[in-house]
């Protein structure tokens, strides 16, 4: 009962403060998953606790300011940057549940999950954080809680144990529909992945990479003073990466090699005092991570590759064989969500553990889906760097696309990379200057 309770305490208080409400909404949104739902009864969908927060907010903010061309939430010239790619994708998710393997009354739910959780929550991102309070507060914020998940995974290495885990899969009435990855403690050249809070250890270390991606962007790259504790921003980068090396997963370390040049900016002093103090700090601890050098010498070596184990390129190319035979059923418009429950173990077992967001789309949405993704990558890899002038944006968005199309990435708050993507896009338009004035960027 405490997830809701928490959650019905914020709902009060955005009837008071709805601002403050939903920031702090975003931040408690860290530790929500499927697990945590208010109604979980068998032959009914489930109904998280996650969405029911998205919908509140989603109808108070439409009746409150939906119509309001002015107020403390007027688009002032600033379209929503993801219009076109979130329209193109609901047209392919609205066609495949219509014609959905399961029928529309068996994929309307998941189909609803993802509008709320994609396309509804990313607006209110964009609409709602306007200026530079809002940007201190997520930071600060996000650093306590990041620290938190971090001294957490630390004790979940310790003990070898996950309370919190087991007590959110306790939380599901029907065991059937509780999501428990576990911590692959029998993984052959890995032993124990740590994931802190989060549901799986690629997800824990993705969501860890992105906070440090935002946190050291407006530290060392961004030309805005930022009053907030910089030492314990660093100490909690620091401790966010040796989480991520306690995971014992690959795709968190291609997704910070590549997020990291969103944040270096050779022109600035302090980027390098900052990058002095972090090879420092990391020079003291590496020596504690050396039996996982293995781990990361793996995306570069076949050897080390075999080694540690986990999927490799045949296995892949299996799961697409599979994938595209299952799309050859519907090859237009997919099968739609929840096609597994309709189809025979013996045809999708190839699918099971799916290593590319690729293999979910080919089934599921089929050509039109292809098409709608990769107009989402264009989008966000080309169209919004060049309309933001920033570089950061495409280091950010194709450090997600790269790793979600070369592995699955269960567990990661997708939330964090639209607010990652979002806080940039609104300091470049400068929302997070003194003035707090917004250059128009129109996104046609």
């Amino acid at each position: 009962m405490i997830f809701q309770l928490i959650a019905f305490i914020i709902i009060l208080y955005s009837f008071k403060n709805f601002k403050k409400a939903f920031l702090l909404f975003l931040l408690y949104d860290l530790f929500l998953n499927t697990n945590i739902n208010f109604l979980s009864i068998p032959g009914v969908p489930i109904l998280t606790v996650e969405d029911v927060l998205i919908m509140v907010f989603a109808a108070e903010f439409f009746i409150k300011y939906g119509t309001n061309k002015g107020g403390p939430y007027a688009l002032t010239g600033n379209n929503f940057p993801f219009k076109t790619p979130f329209i193109i994708l609901t047209i392919s998710w609205t066609i495949s549940t219509v014609f959905a393997l399961v029928g529309f009354a068996g994929a309307v739910s998941a189909y609803v999950k993802q509008i709320l959780e994609y396309v509804i929550m990313t607006y209110l991102m964009w609409r709602i954080i306007n200026d530079k309070k809002d940007l201190i507060f997520l930071l600060r914020g996000f650093t306590i809680l990041f620290l938190f998940c971090g001294v957490y995974e630390l004790y979940e290495i310790a003990t070898q144990s996950n309370p919190l885990a087991d007590y959110e899969t306790s939380l599901v009435q029907d065991e059937t529909r509780a999501i428990d990855f576990g911590n692959y403690e029998e993984d052959e050249g890995r032993g124990f992945r740590a994931k802190s809070v989060f549901d799986h250890p690629i997800g824990s270390g993705i969501n860890f990479g992105l906070y440090i991606i935002i946190s050291l962007f407006f530290l060392m790259k961004a030309k805005i003073n930022i009053k907030i504790n910089k030492l314990l921003v660093m100490a909690t980068c620091l401790l966010s990466l040796a989480c991520i090396i306690m995971t014992k997963s690959r795709g968190p370390y291609l997704f910070l090699m590549i997020g990291v040049f969103s944040f270096i900016n050779l022109k600035s002093g302090k980027f390098y005092r900052y990058v002095f103090l972090m090879v420092l700090a990391l020079i003291a601890i590496l020596p504690y991570f050396s039996d996982q050098l293995d781990i990361f010498k793996s995306l570069f070596s076949a050897d080390a590759q075999e080694k540690v184990g986990g999927s490799d390129a045949n296995m892949r190319f299996e799961q697409l064989v599979v994938a595209m035979s299952i799309m050859s059923m519907s090859p237009f418009y997919g099968l739609g969500f929840k096609f597994l429950n309709e189809m025979s173990t013996a045809i999708t077992m190839g699918l099971l553990g799916g290593e590319s967001i690729w293999f979910q789309v080919l089934p599921q949405f089929g050509i039109l889906g292809i098409l709608a993704y990769l107009f989402m990558i264009y989008w966000t890899v080309v169209k919004l760097p060049k309309r933001y002038k920033s570089a950061s944006i495409f280091f950010i968005g194709m450090a997600y696309w790269l790793v979600a199309s070369m592995t699955s990435v269960p567990g990661m708050q997708i939330y964090l990379y639209y607010l990652a993507l979002i806080l940039v896009m609104k300091y470049q338009m400068g929302c997070f200057n003194e003035s707090g004035r917004a250059k128009s960027v129109e996104i046609k």
